[in-house]
């Protein structure tokens, strides 16, 4: 009985309940079967009190681990939702950047077509000035040629007939020396 006490006192459950488990026992035994069903009384209670403590323990235990999955799944649900907030920006932002690449391609393509027109232009313009310097130099030379074409027939002529004047004094000479032999 003073286990008994001490257990009380210092709200051992479990050594109460085997104190009055072991009591009502020794009372059963000694045939003060008062005494001996009050503490297999108290045992029970004892008992189902323990059993229920574990059981409120336990159930806390799942509660909390409930609880725990709960906000576990609630995490899990939130971390999806930032991952799919997150490659959603991903996305936006690459397709800002390819837009952006495409729009500075075309620019620079632009520039560039503006570059080579300019160039082209330039070029053309050049080639039509040589043109026409070549087209003016080419008449020229056509006049010079057509010029020294007619001062060489011109002089071809001329040497025809000196040639011709130097054959007939020289005719004219042989048939002298002829007439003077004769």
């Amino acid at each position: 009985e003073d286990v008994l006490k001490n257990a009380e006192e210092n709200n051992w459950v479990t050594l109460s309940w085997i104190a009055h488990a072991f009591l009502g026992n020794a009372n059963a035994k000694n045939g003060n079967w008062n005494k001996a069903a009050f503490h297999v009384n108290q045992a029970l209670e004892t008992a189902i009190s323990i059993h229920e403590s574990r059981h409120s323990r336990q159930l806390k235990v799942v509660q909390s681990k409930n609880e725990a999955d709960i906000a576990q799944a609630e995490l899990e649900i939130q971390k999806q939702e930032f991952d799919r907030v997150k490659v959603e920006l991903r996305n936006k932002h690459l397709e800002r950047n390819w837009l952006l690449t495409v729009i500075i391609a075309i620019a620079l393509t632009l520039v560039l077509v503006f570059y080579l027109y300019t160039k082209i232009t330039k070029i053309n313009k050049t080639l039509s000035r040589q043109k026409s310097n070549f087209e003016a130099l080419n008449i020229e030379m056509k006049q010079t040629i057509e010029q020294r074409e007619m001062l060489i027939q011109e002089v071809h002529h001329r040497v025809k007939n000196n040639l011709q004047i130097i054959s007939s004094i020289l005719n004219m000479q042989a048939s002298a020396e002829q007439e003077k032999s004769t």
